[in-house]
């Protein structure tokens, strides 16, 4: 396929006004992922947004998206004193690339296991802008692809179905306004069984996950829908106000 230059990867210059109202949202393509920390997902990386604007620094734990992937960013832009202006992502969602030279670069990031950057440019080159689709309705097709056979499909399939399930999570998290920060806690704690565990128990976040307490569980609760009365509350309240005593008083029961 054509190949287009590479544009230039200066970050936007640090003033103010650049976009409207200087709070997003934004809405464009990830260029490159120039640092990730695999022990917190926290990721600085380099988004060419819609129009004729310049490459900005987006930063937050968003170790969930990849190089040639559309998203969609709410947040704030600051001020680094060392790195300049960034946007720092308070919430995402991910949109399907658009063009076929987006597709190639999402394929070719590494999020799908046994697609590199060779295999990813003859997937684009058989079907073009319906690549992804391919891979979500009719994944058999990609067999037609030169080089490609049963056990590496086997693999993409496993591998799609899987960073799937991340997306799903991550927005599933969003939609009730938990911070990017403690779904990615979430997301690393329980995998693709997230949600079952959320669903189910909520409160297990209390006991599983360093820095979240019974109040912060309690809330996402109850804006998933838990019930005031339901068993797993009252069990976590009951914990919380023993361990609460316990180390205020030394207290080791309560009547």
């Amino acid at each position: 396929m054509t190949r287009h230059p590479r544009k230039n990867h200066r970050p936007a210059p640090a003033q103010s006004g650049l976009f409207p109202g200087d709070a997003g949202p934004i809405v464009g393509v990830i260029e490159r992922i120039r640092f990730r920390a695999e022990d917190t997902g926290y990721t600085v990386l380099l988004l060419q947004p819609d129009g004729e604007l310049p490459v900005i620094t987006a930063v937050g734990p968003l170790s969930s998206l990849r190089e040639g992937e559309r998203v969609h960013l709410e947040g704030e832009w600051k001020d680094h004193p060392r790195f300049g202006r960034q946007f720092q992502v308070r919430s995402f969602q991910p949109l399907a690339p658009t063009t076929a030279e987006g597709i190639e670069k999402f394929l070719a990031s590494g999020a799908i296991k046994r697609i590199g950057p060779a295999l990813a440019a003859r997937i684009v080159a058989r079907y073009g802008e319906e690549s992804l689709d391919v891979l979500d309705t009719n994944p058999r097709r990609l067999l037609d692809v030169p080089g490609l056979g049963e056990k590496t499909l086997e693999d993409i399939i496993e591998s799609w179905k899987s960073l799937s399930e991340v997306k799903e999570v991550m927005l599933y998290l969003q939609q009730y306004d938990i911070p990017l920060h403690l779904s990615e806690k979430i997301f690393r704690a329980y995998g693709a069984a997230s949600l079952s565990i959320l669903r189910e128990d909520p409160y297990r976040l209390a006991t599983d996950i360093y820095g979240v307490g019974f109040r912060t569980a309690d809330r996402i609760a109850r804006q998933i829908g838990l019930p005031e009365d339901a068993p797993q509350r009252i069990e976590a309240g009951l914990h919380y106000l023993l361990s609460q005593q316990a180390e205020s008083s030394g207290d080791v029961y309560l009547p």
